[in-house]
């Protein structure tokens, strides 16, 4: 029943027309169907009442049922065929006329007929409102109730026109003829008033729907696309996102190849001037071995021939000379051990070291560049051992040295340069900071230059002296360590101040 039902209502469809076309279309099969339904039970019961009166089995009534049964099967023909507004216009006129007309031009008029047969197509005028649109059809929907209207006013005339017997029922009608017409209107009218815009709103508002419906089905569409874009952009962003990974694992290669490379240049200038650092200790302890080796062949040979007293000052002289070959010695494993923390080539290690020992270290490797012109002044302040790469501060203090001296080089007057180191222990934002500032007394740097000091490959010097590394890769290692890294003019002087959190 459920398939028969679904297949009736999709006669005369079409895939592709408006979705409230298509259920205009449903409905009005559907109708169709309820009203074959309806004829169908009406007919044995009509047959089964013309038996009891002993009359013809097929009387009008019937006949005009067996009629209005075969119009409504040759109205799926119509729809099949999709002439629905022909189909409409024809199911609303015949239904009255073969109901009404029919019989009643056959003289098939009863008393009773007076009562109610008025009332019919205002009754049915009902149907209508189900089978037209009211935006497409308007104008044949209100011929149609026109056409209900002149029945329901003249239906009385035609009963009068056609009987043919005598009707108890006509005096009282006479009677209350205006009270009787009155009423068949105001229920024509009201039913129909009613109808009229309750179909008109109920239409307004299912075309609202559709439309938000066709709305929400363009934006799902166009969410599902967004969709599609997103998760293809998403992939594309991984295949990125790997891309950059690569990128940067070969970014951080090459910066850590940089820094020992600028690390490396800077101890190749340092050679030089360290071996000659050395070489002096060096002779120093040799020149002490030859005087030892010739004050002890002169005791052993002589040992007979000394005094108490000479004897006594040998002695002195040789502890002199072992202490100054250990100073001799002790000042050359302090500068290869500068040199050998330097220039470190493996995996840096954090590890708890004393600042102001790193601060002298440094001062140590590159002592032979300071000229006696430049003095150096300490001022370091007590502070706790820091956690920090030993070799990486080594090579920042060293860039800023270098820079200190270059500058202060390149005056064209010399007069009481310095180099001022100071060290301390500060409070700031609520945490504990060991700082160490470097100022020199060489030219301040310009205000429009002092914010591109760091920047990578920046430098004021001829290209052949200056990769412009040297100080960027010196902010880097500080940011390593989560520290700061300024300079600023003061009071004449550059200064460049380090803070690394303890």
């Amino acid at each position: 029943m459920k398939k028969l039902w679904l297949n009736i209502s999709n006669i005369g469809l079409e895939k592709d027309s408006d979705p409230l076309f298509n259920r205009e279309k449903m409905i009005f099969n559907r109708i169709i169907f309820l009203l074959i339904l309806t004829f169908i039970v009406i007919l044995p019961l009509d047959i089964i009442e013309n038996i009891q009166k002993k009359s013809d089995i097929v009387g009008i009534s019937t006949i005009r049922i067996l009629i209005i049964l075969g119009l409504l099967f040759a109205h799926f023909i119509l729809n099949h065929f999709k002439l629905f507004r022909f189909s409409k216009i024809f199911l609303a006129i015949h239904i009255p006329f073969f109901l009404i007309v029919f019989p009643t031009l056959l003289g098939n008029v009863t008393d009773e007929y007076f009562l109610w047969y008025p009332f019919v197509p205002a009754a049915i005028s009902i149907l209508p409102h189900f089978i037209f649109n009211y935006k497409k059809e308007r104008g044949i929907l209100l011929f149609i109730l026109f056409y209900y209207l002149i029945l329901a006013a003249f239906i009385d005339h035609l009963l009068f026109i056609f009987n043919t017997g005598d009707l108890q029922i006509i005096p009282i009608i006479d009677k209350h003829y205006f009270i009787f017409k009155a009423s068949n209107f105001i229920f024509f009218g009201f039913i129909n008033i009613s109808l009229f815009y309750l179909f008109k709103t109920n239409k307004k508002y299912e075309g609202l729907l559709l439309e938000a419906n066709q709305r929400l089905k363009f934006q799902q569409e166009e969410l599902k696309s967004q969709n599609e874009e997103l998760f293809a952009q998403r992939e594309e962003l991984n295949d990125k996102n790997q891309e950059l990974e690569t990128i940067l694992n070969k970014l951080k290669e090459t910066q850590s190849q940089l820094i020992q490379s600028e690390k490396m240049a800077s101890l190749g200038t340092l050679i030089s001037g360290i071996a000659h650092e050395i070489n002096n200790p060096l002779n120093y302890i040799n020149g002490n071995l030859e005087g030892l080796n010739m004050i002890l062949d002169d005791c052993i040979y002589k040992a007979d021939s000394k005094s108490e007293k000479e004897k006594n000052e040998l002695e002195l002289d040789i502890k002199q000379m072992l202490s100054d070959i250990n100073q001799g010695v002790d000042k050359v494993t302090e500068i290869v051990s500068s040199l050998m923390t330097f220039s470190y080539r493996g995996k840096s290690v954090i590890s708890k070291v004393e600042l102001n020992r790193i601060i002298d270290s440094t001062l140590q490797i590159i002592r032979y560049k300071i000229p006696k012109t430049i003095s150096i002044e300490k001022d370091c302040g007590a502070l706790p051992l820091v956690n920090c790469y030993q070799d990486k501060i080594h090579q920042v203090l060293l860039s800023i040295f270098e820079n200190a001296l270059e500058a202060i080089s390149n005056k064209t007057k010399l007069n009481n340069e310095k180099i001022i180191i100071k060290t301390s222990l500060i409070n700031q934002n609520n945490a504990e900071f060991a700082q160490i500032c470097i100022s020199n007394t060489g030219p301040v740097i310009p205000d429009d230059v002092i914010d591109s000091i760091f920047d990578p490959f920046f430098t004021t010097k001829d290209p052949d002296k200056g990769t412009g590394l040297g100080l960027s890769i010196a902010y880097k290692l500080i940011e390593e360590h989560k520290g700061q890294f300024t300079v600023q003019n003061k009071n004449g002087m550059v200064e460049f101040c380090i803070k690394i959190p303890i």
